[in-house]
C-alpha cells in the first residue's frame, strides 16, 4: 500500500499505510483518485480534502479544511503528507513537523492531534 501512495507524492507512516489495508477498497480507490488529481495539478475542494483526511483517520477543524482548499495543489499535497506524519509522530519528531506545517502557511499545533 505504501508504494501506491508514493506514486502520488504522499509518503505515509507505516502504521497508517498498514491501517489502510483494512479499509474498503472503493474508499481507498477514491482517495487514490483524489491524490492523482493533486499530482496532476488539480486543486481539491473542501469535501474532497475532508474525504482524504477521513480515509486516513484524521479529523481537522472546518476552518483548517477551508484554508487548505484555498491553497495550490502542491501545498495541499504537502499538508496531507504532513498531517498523516503528525498523527503518528513521536514527541521528538512532532515539533519539527509542526514547524513544517507553519512554513506551508497552516497554523497547527499539537492540540489538533
Amino acid at each position: 500500500m505504501q508504494e501506491t501512495f508514493r506514486q502520488y507524492g504522499i509518503e505515509l507512516p507505516d502504521a497508517l499505510a498498514a491501517g489502510l489495508d483494512s479499509k474498503i477498497a472503493s474508499l481507498v480507490e477514491a482517495t487514490l483518485q483524489l491524490l492523482q488529481n493533486l499530482e496532476e495539478g488539480k486543486k481539491l475542494k473542501e469535501e474532497e480534502l475532508t474525504s482524504v483526511f477521513s480515509t486516513f483517520g484524521i479529523e481537522l477543524p472546518e476552518a483548517l479544511i477551508t484554508s487548505l482548499a484555498n491553497q495550490n495543489p502542491g501545498v495541499q499535497q504537502q499538508a496531507i503528507e504532513l498531517f498523516s506524519q503528525i498523527q503518528y509522530a513521536d514527541d521528538e519528531k512532532l515539533p519539527e513537523l509542526l514547524t513544517q506545517m507553519l512554513e506551508l502557511g497552516q497554523n497547527a499545533d499539537a492540540s489538533l492531534f
